[in-house]
């Protein structure tokens, strides 16, 4: 069954050079649902900015119109912490994930974040792994290294020191 979405409001204001516009569309479903869409009308500014996540309040993503130069400098910097991660803890990655023995083990190292949560159930790995031998999960588990080398935390869950972490010395303490 199709869902009809509904057009609540359109709004407009002015785009970040002040020359050009920028259009909201704001759209309902039958089942109450929301969606918005932005559009970037100045052709000036749609060339130097773009429209992304930069964070979240509660669960909800905020947005915001990005210089395209502010990007291209995260993405490099991104790409030089995991560049940087995979020279530094992939071989103690690898070293972890070989010393274990069951795949719970290897579940439990692989998925747990800082906190002590799990970023996948652990009936979800199974099913994901059935039919895998130790050996095959244990490779397969540099895929999962890949995707979390650029988060600080790699180093560690790996046992190495962190280059990006300040000394203690210099994080300021609260009375």
């Amino acid at each position: 069954m199709d869902v009809s979405w509904e057009e609540m409001s359109r709004t407009r204001h002015p785009c970040q050079c002040g020359k050009g516009e920028v259009e909201e569309v704001h759209l309902s479903d039958d089942w109450g649902r929301t969606e918005t869409t932005v559009s970037m009308l100045c052709p000036e500014c749609r060339t130097k900015y773009r429209y992304v996540v930069t964070g979240h309040h509660k669960a909800d993503p905020v947005y915001e119109w990005v210089p395209v130069e502010r990007l291209d400098q995260a993405r490099k910097e991104r790409e030089e912490r995991v560049a940087r991660a995979r020279s530094d803890c992939l071989e103690a990655w690898r070293a972890k994930v070989s010393q274990l023995r069951t795949k719970k083990a290897i579940w439990d190292f692989v998925t747990r974040d800082d906190s002590g949560h799990h970023s996948r159930a652990y009936g979800t790995f199974l099913k994901d792994n059935r039919g895998r031998t130790l050996d095959q999960i244990r490779s397969a588990s540099e895929g999962v290294f890949e995707c979390v080398s650029a988060h600080p935390s790699i180093y560690s869950k790996c046992g190495v020191p962190n280059p990006y972490r300040k000394p203690d010395f210099l994080v300021e303490h609260s009375a």
